[in-house]
């Protein structure tokens, strides 16, 4: 049975160094957690058998140490032992990595910061990828098959693509950055941390689900917002018919046509203006995703606005509880863990708040009061998130919560766009009481004017 080198840390904050015998990395890191340790690192030994360090001594971990180290080699493991599944399709490309140093200098195919895709498309191309990672397909065949068959055009050229930089030994998370409008940074961290922890087909699912949810959500506001939709265009042509049918009849003077398009016109370009510019600038978006000083003031902002502030804040924890479960789960340091969680949880005043706690949580401060200095974290998060230290379950507690915090969120935009169908109700009256009474008191005036 083949031997995994570990550091870890126990429920007191102590550095703990050792090996570990188990069927695979998997299996070690399982049993070190059920012992009470927050493993920082893992690996395996690679052919050579050491005697397991006492529980108890403190071993400071060397500077080359504090850097994960690939997952386990499929020749490290001895003849009669079943071996990593191939359902990763990643384990093989990481080690292929750390052996050959060289694959990552080869040359990159180029970017494409054009490429496109929706949540339906995003969700069926992970539901795919899992199906066949967790049949044993390899990353650079599913990938293969993604490019002949996936109903997306840009999926299919990036899938491709991918095909290309993954058979020559790059993993797969590098090569997602170059598709930033398909692949966001929660993506990439989660499918960097599969890598890491050769779980590879669970996290595609995981994301597959994650994308689903956006996919329900967006289409739940969608649905919600039709009435506010439909108010707001009577708003605009039910007062303007009044002045093209006088017009029509004689009573007011001038072009009928030319008249209802200049009533119009001024809400209509309003309107026109506002949806491409919102459109724009969700086209656009993924590209200034290393613009972080802006970023951060104008995501500082946004946890500012009320209830829009709520939403947001929640969401970007969610994602950031998502994403440090994954990682852990995959045996990654705490610096690495903490900085992927940070960049994918969309929200850059949060992620610099996170980004400095790393010295602390290297020097042995327990995440939970690291994280609660920032002041960003709901008190659901650090509570679950204390259990799990307690109980050496991070990732299912982070998971749970995400799960919470997303569900809360949800329903705060669902509570929010039923408010806003009454608000657009009431405006749409007060505009059309407004236009009635102007008409009236302008027929009157001019009554009174004729009047001898």
């Amino acid at each position: 049975m083949p031997n995994f080198a570990f550091q870890a840390r126990d429920r007191g904050g102590q550095q703990i160094s050792g090996t570990r015998e188990a069927t695979d990395q998997r299996a070690a890191l399982e049993s070190l957690r059920e012992a009470g340790l927050f493993v920082t690192q893992l690996a395996p030994t690679r052919g050579r058998r050491t005697q397991s360090t006492p529980a108890g001594m403190s071993v400071a971990p060397t500077a080359a140490q504090s850097t994960l180290v690939a997952p386990l080699a499929e020749s490290a493991t001895p003849a009669g032992v079943p071996s990593p599944r191939p359902e990763t399709g990643a384990v093989s490309t990481a080690t292929q990595r750390v052996l050959s140093p060289s694959a990552a200098t080869t040359p990159e195919t180029k970017s494409d910061v054009w490429a496109r895709a929706n949540a339906k498309q995003m969700s069926l191309f992970f539901r795919q990828m899992h199906s066949m990672l967790h049949a044993g397909t390899s990353l650079a065949q599913a990938l293969t098959i993604i490019a002949q068959h996936d109903a997306s055009p840009a999926l299919r050229r990036a899938s491709y693509e991918m095909h290309l930089r993954t058979s020559r030994g790059e993993p797969w998370h590098t090569t997602l950055r170059a598709y930033p409008g398909l692949f966001s940074e929660l993506m990439i961290g989660m499918i960097q941390a599969g890598e890491a922890g050769g779980f590879l087909d669970r996290t595609c699912l995981r994301l597959s689900e994650y994308c689903e949810r956006d996919y329900e959500l967006q289409q739940t506001i969608k649905r919600e917002t039709w009435y506010p939709k439909l108010l707001l265009l009577c708003s605009i042509f039910i007062p303007s018919v009044v002045p093209l049918v006088l017009t029509s009849v004689g009573v007011m003077q001038g072009n009928p046509l030319m008249n209802w398009l200049k009533s119009v016109y001024g809400p209509v370009s309003l309107i026109v203006g506002a949806t491409v510019a919102w459109k724009v600038a969700n086209y656009f978006a993924p590209l200034l995703d290393h613009k972080k000083t802006l970023r951060a003031s104008v995501d500082q902002l946004k946890l500012l606005v009320p209830i829009m502030g709520k939403t947001v804040r929640a969401l970007a924890t969610a994602k950031f509880s998502r994403a440090l479960g994954a990682t852990y789960a995959a045996g990654m340091a705490p610096h690495m863990s903490i900085r992927i969680a940070a960049n994918a949880c969309g929200n850059e005043a949060i992620a610099q708040s996170a980004m400095a706690i790393i010295p602390r949580v290297e020097r042995g401060e327990p995440l939970t009061d690291a994280l609660a200095s920032t002041g960003h974290f709901q008190a659901v998060v650090l509570q679950m998130l204390r259990t799990g230290e307690e109980s050496g379950k991070i990732d299912e507690q982070l998971d749970i919560v995400a799960d919470f915090l997303e569900t809360d969120a949800e329903t705060t935009i669902k509570q929010s766009v039923k408010v806003l169908g009454i608000v657009a109700f009431l405006l749409v009256a007060l505009n059309i009481g407004a236009f009635v009474i102007n008409s009236y008191t302008g027929i009157f005036s001019g009554i009174m004017d004729a009047a001898p």
